[in-house]
């Protein structure tokens, strides 16, 4: 085998499908922008349309059927890239094992999802700048909030009132029910909503000083909370917390049929992918596991999203 045939690998059925199975279930973001498989690696996405319009739609004898037209204005373009990232099992990982073929699929499993979080990161961070820029939602579906405001004042703040504005707006937009919004935040916002005087103050028990999750997913009336935690390094050496200081409440179905759906976001992967196949580079005496993806995050609606920037001081 040449060099350079030796590069296109040798493709491997059972890391591919653990490739494809895994969720990043330790990465939020994928809560609000879950994976949905499309053919293309570019193209438009249609904009979500508020369904719930009523019009006449009776038609004529002999006339045609009231045509719903998209305008050019109406499609977001994107484009997914390839990503690839390998990593090297040596010979002495695996050969002197006293189950040498066991070791080395267990090696070449660990390297894949070490991989795999690493993508996943690049994802997050991708993410977390979609859901955190203001200019991204509509006019109607964000707040910056600024002093008293601000969730870290519990005297003043108001985090229900702000949540409760959020998902009206969301329901009046896409015809959801309030209840099936979801909440994410950054882990500073939960940190002062755990202790907020207004939100303990509607338990009935007075033993419970610290709102956990669960509590608070109740007494806001969503279908669920996730706190963003993640941290990166960015290219100057500086420790960057990926989801700042903001909330965003959105509708995102369980199941995306498809970019149709009123969801607020959504990552999308390149149908074929991912690949996971492994290559020899004998001057290395290693086998080189390598990892190819196709994702991109978009936001598919606007208006199914609802930013609280700046939600603690």
């Amino acid at each position: 085998m040449g060099y350079l045939e030796s590069l296109k690998g040798n493709q491997s059925p059972v890391l591919t499908k653990i490739a494809y199975d895994y969720k990043f279930p330790q990465l939020v973001g994928f809560k609000l922008f879950p994976i949905i498989n499309h053919p293309l690696d570019a193209g438009q996405i249609a904009k979500f349309k508020n369904g719930i319009i009523v019009g006449d739609t009776r038609r004529a004898y002999g006339a045609r059927g009231s045509r719903v037209l998209d305008k050019a204005a109406d499609f977001v373009p994107f484009k997914i890239d390839e990503r690839t990232l390998e990593r090297p099992m040596d010979d002495r990982e695996w050969k002197n094992a006293l189950e040498p073929m066991k070791t080395k699929i267990l090696s070449q499993t660990g390297k894949l999802k070490r991989l795999q979080n690493n993508l996943g990161l690049e994802m997050e961070s991708k993410q977390a700048t979609l859901a955190t820029t203001l200019a991204n939602f509509a006019s109607t579906s964000r707040i910056t909030l600024s002093g008293t405001s601000q969730f870290s004042d519990y005297t003043n703040s108001d985090p229900v009132g702000v949540i409760e504005t959020a998902k009206e707006a969301i329901s009046l937009a896409t015809g959801c029910e309030p209840y099936e919004c979801v909440i994410h935040m950054s882990y500073a916002v939960y940190k002062k909503l755990k202790l907020h005087t207004k939100l303990l103050a509607m338990l009935s028990a007075n033993n419970i000083k610290v709102i956990t999750l669960d509590l608070m997913v109740t007494l806001l009336g969503v279908k669920g909370i996730t706190v963003g935690r993640e941290k990166i390094i960015d290219q100057e050496g500086a420790t960057v917390t990926l989801w700042g200081k903001d909330l965003v409440v959105a509708y995102v179905p369980e199941n995306i049929q498809s970019l149709d759906d009123p969801s607020f976001g959504a990552t999308i992967r390149q149908d074929g992918y991912p690949i996971v196949d492994s290559y020899r580079d004998e001057a290395a005496t290693s086998d080189i596991v390598r990892y190819r993806d196709a994702l991109e995050p978009v936001i598919i609606s606007n208006v199914s999203g609802y930013l609280v920037k700046d939600a603690v001081a």
